[in-house]
């Protein structure tokens, strides 16, 4: 009979199955974060993006004003207890590899012990962010 898996797969198939893996997705429309937009403008900015996020955005497009939504969606759904986080103590700040989270308050009370991260793309008409967190 065949072996279907090598020595070395079932190691690391052993190890992976130790490791309790948590992953955030979120996809936003954006049309429908132009409206909130247009609709509520600078007071959804200051409500959902902190005072560093707003600084370093700029004048930004809703498809961008999605995509850091959606990333921080994510992110809750990744480090999340179940209690609510504010939007604010999850910071979106783009990198030239894409954009990186930057955790305060309770939201880095609840990923202290997990390793967190993120990364943002965005399509035409929704954002796609991924957050991931290893407990342990």
């Amino acid at each position: 009979m065949p072996r279907l898996f090598s020595r070395a797969h079932l190691r690391w198939f052993a190890v992976l199955t130790m490791i309790e893996l948590r992953v955030g997705v979120d996809i936003v429309e954006i049309d429908e974060v132009a409206e909130t937009l247009a609709h509520f403008g600078g007071r959804y900015m200051r409500r959902v993006f902190s005072d560093a996020e707003l600084i370093s955005a700029g004048d930004l497009s809703p498809a961008d004003v999605a995509a850091r939504f959606a990333a921080k969606e994510a992110a809750m759904k990744a480090i999340g207890d179940g209690e609510p986080l504010e939007w604010r103590s999850i910071e979106v700040t783009p990198t030239p590899t894409g954009e990186q989270l930057h955790l305060t308050g309770r939201a880095a009370e609840c990923a202290e012990s997990a390793f967190v991260a993120g990364r943002s793309r965005r399509r035409r008409q929704n954002a796609t962010p991924f957050s991931g967190a290893r407990d342990g």
